[in-house]
């Protein structure tokens, strides 16, 4: 099972996310989210043609100031970029990060607030949420066998196992949500990952463990704008029972 939740996230892709920092969007923020407590942070850009062409497109340089809001612990930050709005709840120190379905309900209530304060259109084509978690610490040698489980390796790998390594599985999907059934990307990265973390405040510690990530999105070669902020409840209760259901399969691999 999932020890530690890292992050959930859920992305609305619109052509009009993209909002530069001016008094009265950060005013309209702030009210809408003042029960969290948000705080604008900025996000120095410079813009090649309009947002709406992208950030690479041919056209005169431009100098931006992107917006973002944050809480003060960075447990919640609302992302305005260029091609999308992006709502990240991640685990900080002394927060409780929950479970997919309490960051669901958080998700429908604060785009529900975003919609209401009218600082784009909320018209979009494409929808995303994804999570990404750390399993309980293994010894080297389970570890190990992990990899031999769900990799096939060369003789050189077999001689000296690896102790990085990553795996990803993209499928397409007929997620039905709501009305809609949209294709959609089932994406699963299982990977070994090394470092150092410190979530309790303490020192840090290396960490040697199996992360997952679990994401589904709607297929990128639909762009036309049909979806609205109604579209991501639905959206989020589908696409989190898939992840869950993904999660407990995988563990059975990986435990064996």
């Amino acid at each position: 099972m999932i020890e530690r939740t890292l992050y959930y996230q859920a992305g609305f892709f619109s052509p009009d996310a993209y909002l530069e920092a001016t008094p009265e969007i950060i005013r309209r923020l702030l009210e809408a989210f003042d029960y969290k407590d948000f705080i604008p942070t900025t996000v120095p850009e410079i813009v090649i043609g309009s947002p709406q062409q992208g950030l690479m497109a041919v056209g005169p340089f431009s100098p931006k100031m992107r917006i973002n809001v944050t809480t003060p612990n960075q447990e919640w930050t609302l992302a305005f970029q260029p091609d999308r709005v992006s709502l990240k709840k991640m685990e900080v120190i002394g927060g409780a990060i929950g479970e997919p379905e309490d960051f669901q309900n958080d998700a429908i209530e604060m785009f529900a607030r975003l919609e209401k304060a009218k600082v784009f259109s909320f018209s979009g084509s494409r929808l995303t949420y994804n999570t990404r978690g750390l399993l309980p610490e293994m010894k080297d040698e389970q570890l190990t066998k992990v990899n031999t489980r769900i990799l096939r390796l060369p003789s050189f790998y077999q001689e000296h196992p690896p102790c990085e390594w990553a795996t990803r599985n993209v499928a397409h999907f007929d997620l039905k949500f709501g009305p809609k059934t949209e294709c959609c990307n089932v994406i699963t990265d299982i990977n070994r990952v090394q470092g150092r973390s410190s979530i309790d405040g303490g020192e840090a510690k290396l960490v040697d463990r199996i992360e997952t990530r679990f994401e589904i999105n709607t297929h990128q070669d639909r762009q036309e704008i049909r979806f609205c902020h109604n579209d991501i409840s639905t959206f989020l209760e589908s696409a989190i029972k898939i992840c869950n259901k993904l999660s407990h399969q995988s563990e059975k691999v990986l435990y064996g």
